[in-house]
């Protein structure tokens, strides 16, 4: 199982790429960033307590049958929030 600092540090770097895949500084990157909630995924990352319910729903909002959510970046960031969500729950 994943631990929770590995998964952190996966995250974040999910979160970086995928930030500059969208280019914050256009208005397609930050409707991306607004649908994909970034800001509260990040304001949980950064919890000393995530919540895992959070977690889950932001990941099910990634997981829409929305074109562009297949691309690698967006994958990778989903796959980051899940392991994130399987090191709080079974990770030690």
């Amino acid at each position: 199982m994943p631990k929770r600092a590995e998964s952190t540090s996966r995250l974040q770097s999910a979160i970086v790429k995928l930030e500059n895949y969208i280019n914050l500084n256009s208005p397609n990157g930050q409707a991306w960033s607004q649908f994909l909630k970034l800001e509260e995924l990040k304001k949980e990352l950064a919890a000393e307590r995530p919540q895992i319910g959070k977690l889950v729903e932001l990941e099910l909002n990634m997981r829409q049958n929305y074109l562009g959510l297949e691309y690698a970046p967006y994958q990778a960031l989903r796959q980051g929030v899940g392991d994130m969500v399987r090191a709080l729950r079974y990770g030690s």
